[in-house]
């Protein structure tokens, strides 16, 4: 026997609705989340650059695009500063929009080596990724310079659909998981941070703000 379904009065309803949403927002995981929302609605307050005419972005964006980069990280520092300080050769795949390509190797995925191995693979990443943002941005600036404010604005409000339609199709992939594809899963959560990144990047102009 299953338990017998109750039956709120409109006024009842809407009463148990707002007691659930009291004893969330004053649970440690509402707190955390409300204080996480105010932070992004007050940058994008202050923030003085964005593209016109397009619809705020998401929060799972905006908050994925504040995730902090493992800056200290000496892999990180040799990736970003040149692509010849280490050895990228097996990045490639990772790059690539998911669906990744199978990983060949058969070993142990969850042995302390392949965990050290995809923990560092994905901070050498992550400097690649920013170094080659910061062309990109460069490139951009010198696009700003060229064409005239006007017709670059408009150029980067074409490019913004163009990425959320990719975001949206990807993010919405259910093809991995911590259990069976720990490193698919940490390269599918690295690739989607990096679509964040530069979908925020280009829609708050921050390559025009001061380092």
């Amino acid at each position: 026997m299953g338990r017998r379904a109750k039956h709120f009065t409109t006024t009842e309803r809407a009463e148990a609705q707002r007691q659930h949403y009291t004893a969330y927002n004053q649970s440690p995981h509402g707190n955390t989340v409300r204080a996480e929302q105010n932070r992004l609605r007050h940058m994008r307050k202050v923030s003085k650059w964005s593209l016109p005419r397009l619809p705020p972005l998401s929060y799972t964006i905006e908050s994925l695009a504040h995730v902090p980069l493992p800056e200290n990280e000496r892999l990180f520092q040799d990736a970003l500063r040149s692509p010849d300080s280490l050895d990228e050769s097996g990045l490639g795949c990772w790059k690539k929009e998911p669906p990744f390509e199978l990983d060949p190797d058969t070993s142990d995925p969850h042995s302390e080596h392949n965990k050290i191995y995809t923990q560092n693979m994905q901070v050498v990443l992550h400097g690649v990724r920013l170094r080659e943002q910061r062309v990109d941005d460069a490139c951009r600036r010198d696009q700003f310079h060229r064409l005239g404010r006007k017709v670059a604005i408009e150029r980067l409000r074409d490019e913004v659909p163009v990425l959320l339609d990719d975001w949206e199709r990807v993010s919405a992939l259910d093809i991995y998981d911590r259990d069976h594809h720990p490193r698919e899963y940490v390269m599918f959560q690295h690739y989607l941070q990096w679509q964040a990144r530069t979908i925020y990047n280009i829609y708050y102009v921050e390559f025009l703000k001061p380092l």
